[in-house]
């Protein structure tokens, strides 16, 4: 196929214009397809055409659906997190639009992993002498910024991660009024999504706070019963918390979750929800 050949979309058929193409595993998109998949979204050159129209496909289920939620808990003030108590669900926008955004709504079931951190950024500054030059100030001194982050990984067919920072003007100082709203901004996105303040990663501040040493780092597994599988194959109890390696708790006796797979690994098949099934009834692979 020459540079100058037509070249069509392989979701919507539409010809392609020039430098317009965005290739997946197995052909190419337009521009407007690939903005209408979802903004976390990220392995599209690995994604076969199928599952970026089994994607798209969604992803119009989800405009509509997106008039029917009712919102019954708001955190942020950029970017915003609603979240539906009546459907145990939620969604990030970062506008004042979450319909025109087409905000993915997510269940709350599937987060399995959550984290609030807050990063520091220091430089540091320096006196000038006579001649004009930079020295330091013994002992040195520095400018600090602070980013304030929520991080979660989801199991979720299209979303692996969802990562976002608060919007405004970073504070520079961690005594600040500025700095104890966004920190408490965190906690409250932090109880609507998984129902409790956590501990905020502060691991990487260095200067002190109140006088306090600052709070050492800690991410979140959240106990929802599917979790974040350990290095060496454990899991963890949806009722009491304890790392299990065997398939009942061995604190209460809670029997191992069974996680149902949505698509096949191997041929794309999707799965009836819910539904756990042991091969692919399409390709045969073991699931």
């Amino acid at each position: 196929m020459g540079l100058f050949d037509k070249k069509y979309c392989g979701a919507c058929g539409n010809q392609i214009k020039f430098l317009g193409g965005r290739k997946v595993d197995d052909g190419l998109i337009c521009k407007d397809c690939n903005n209408k998949l979802s903004p976390y979204f990220t392995g599209r050159r690995k994604t076969s055409l199928n599952d970026i129209k089994e994607q798209l496909a969604y992803r119009e289920n989800n405009a509509k659906e997106l008039l029917s939620f009712n919102a019954t808990a708001v955190a942020g003030k950029g970017p915003k997190v609603y979240v539906d108590g009546n459907k145990g669900k939620f969604i990030i926008s970062r506008t004042s639009d979450y319909i025109k955004e087409n905000c993915d709504i997510i269940d709350l079931s599937s987060i399995i992993a959550f984290n609030t951190k807050i990063d520091e950024d220091k430089e540091e500054i320096f006196d000038v002498n006579e001649e004009g030059k930079n020295i330091p100030y013994k002992p040195p001194k520095y400018e600090y910024e602070y980013d304030f982050k929520v991080e979660m990984t989801l199991n979720h067919p299209y979303i692996d991660e969802i990562s976002f920072s608060l919007v405004g003007i970073k504070p520079t100082d961690v005594n600040s009024a500025d700095f104890k709203e966004k920190e408490k901004i965190l906690d409250d996105i932090s109880e609507i999504l998984i129902g409790k303040r956590g501990v905020i990663d502060k691991s990487s501040i260095s200067v002190v706070e109140n006088a306090n040493a600052s709070t050492p780092g800690h991410f979140i597994n959240v106990i929802r019963g599917i979790k974040k599988p350990a290095s060496d194959g454990s899991w963890y109890c949806p009722k009491c918390g304890t790392a299990n390696t065997a398939n009942f708790c061995m604190q209460c006796g809670t029997q191992k979750p069974v996680v149902a797979a949505k698509f096949c690994p191997n041929c794309g098949y999707r799965f009836e929800d819910g539904k756990t099934v042991k091969f692919c009834p399409q390709c045969g692979k073991k699931i």
